[in-house]
């Protein structure tokens, strides 16, 4: 009767048929593994304010200089201005945002500039936001960054970036250059540790201020790697690296002037999307862990890479009328130090969310955390196993104040078989418990198995450890 403990928090491997995985899960859905290898629930969303469009949030801001998030939504631009959430919006001059299109950000104190598409607008400190009015300013530009105290903009549809005249943002004087070295169409920019990055669709080259040029391109500032996602294109603060999905549909961090891979394991499965040019990148930090994440909403998924455990997972939101996951409820992101919040703007409905550690609901709705499991076959499909017992160390991390019991739900399949089992219940200590041990008995026999654990009670769960008992079939 050996008993055996399941490597439930191995991280998940989407690049092979599912079949196939004898140590690493297929999914993990909702989670987030530790330091110490513990699976945890990730952090849920608790409304802050509501922009009253009913449409995508399509950018935020946190702007230091006035302690204000900028957000972005039906075309409008609103400010919040308080950690409780007060929000007003700013009148615009001249057009609105493209809706449904990331907006890009630069900072310059007094103002911010922004840009998602069309002309660059000036957000300021106090009066209204309008276009840039230079008849030589840039009039379709997707991303603008400042450096030097200049204002740069890519120019959509050619190979070219525009910069402002020096410490005046308003006043351009036809000044640009091209990323030339292959030639190809210029789809994003940015800029940080002195570097302008322009991706491009099928490179990436790295330019500099030489004091005089102003800008020229680094002696070794070429990197073959380009996108077909202009937004996913994204600064990871905590890593100092910048990250993208590239033009082979693999997720890429930068090092020096080498494209690293970080999406081995899932390659297969962003193959198999049908479309990825609306990606969208974003890096935050939640619960003190850093993330990736690339929202795909033509496909209706979210994945996200954890930088400490280096795994990835799936962030969604759960349909309990369909019984399906969809897309994660954020589609843009930012961390307010002075108000120490992250921020999630909502893909659809007009709302800003702030994370919460000891929330388990997406804004009063369901969660459902689940992970599934590889095929355990114990190191032999030959012989037959008979399951005795599943024995679960669970603890809950933190205690709550409703008067009732969350339920650990697990069901499994044998053989390779497509068809689930019936499920069966782990039920959860009372109110006041940190630690628990649950077991279920007799589960049959099987030369293979897989497991799905899934949680739906706003509870904190943090699974420890999951070990079988089991006899071999003489």
């Amino acid at each position: 009767m050996p008993t055996v403990k399941l490597p439930i928090h191995e991280g998940i491997v989407k690049a092979v048929d599912e079949v196939g995985l004898v140590t690493h899960g297929a999914a993990m859905m909702d989670v987030f593994v530790d330091d110490l290898q513990n699976i945890n629930r990730r952090p849920g969303l608790v409304e802050l304010c509501d922009l009253g469009t009913s449409a995508s949030v399509d950018g935020l801001f946190w702007w230091e200089a006035q302690n204000w998030v900028i957000a972005i939504s039906g075309g409008n631009t609103y400010k919040i201005t308080d950690s409780a959430g007060t929000v007003s919006q700013i009148t615009h001059d001249d057009t609105d945002w493209a809706e449904g299109t990331r907006a890009t950000f630069a900072d310059f104190k007094t103002a911010i500039y922004a840009a998602n598409g069309g002309k660059i607008k000036e957000i300021p400190n106090s009066g209204n936001v309008s276009d840039m009015a230079d008849a030589d300013a840039p009039t379709t530009v997707s991303h603008v960054a400042f450096l030097d105290r200049y204002l740069l903009g890519n120019e959509l549809s050619s190979a070219l970036f525009h910069w402002s005249d020096v410490n005046d943002p308003t006043a351009w004087s036809g000044n640009y250059a091209e990323a030339e070295a292959k030639m190809d169409e210029l789809l994003a920019l940015l800029v940080e540790d002195l570097k302008i990055c322009l991706l491009g669709e099928k490179t990436l080259e790295i330019w500099y201020d030489d004091g005089s040029t102003p800008f020229i391109r680094e002696a070794q500032g070429y990197v073959s790697r380009g996108t077909s996602a202009k937004y996913s294109f994204v600064w990871c603060d905590t890593l100092n690296t910048f990250a993208w999905l590239d033009q082979n549909r693999q997720v890429v961090a930068l090092s020096g002037v080498s494209p690293i891979p970080l999406s081995q394991t899932m390659s297969k499965y962003i193959e198999g999307f049908t479309s990825v040019t609306d990606c969208l990148g974003d890096s935050i930090i939640v619960g003190g862990r850093p993330y990736l994440i690339f929202s795909f909403p033509s496909e209706g998924k979210t994945l996200v890479y954890d930088w400490t455990s280096k795994q990835w997972y799936e962030w969604g939101y759960w349909n309990s009328g369909t019984a399906t996951y969809g897309q994660f409820r954020g589609g843009c992101f930012c961390f307010s130090p002075y108000w120490n919040m992250t921020l999630a703007g909502d893909r659809a409905n007009g709302k800003v969310y702030k994370f919460s550690s000891t929330t388990y609901t997406d804004d009063g709705n369901t969660m459902r955390s689940m992970i599934r499991t590889a095929h355990y076959n114990h190191d032999t499909e030959e012989r037959l196993k008979f399951s005795n017992k599943l024995t679960f160390r669970v603890k809950r991390t933190n205690v709550v104040s409703e008067d009732s019991t969350p339920d650990l739900m697990v069901k499994y399949r044998d053989n390779g078989e497509t068809s689930w089992n019936n499920e069966h219940t782990v039920t959860l200590q009372q109110v006041g418990d940190t630690e628990y041990r649950g077991t279920i008995s007799r589960l049959g026999s099987y030369y293979s198995r897989q497991y799905e654990l899934s949680l739906s009670d706003a509870y904190a769960l943090c699974i420890v450890s999951m070990e079988e008992n089991f006899d071999y079939e003489d």
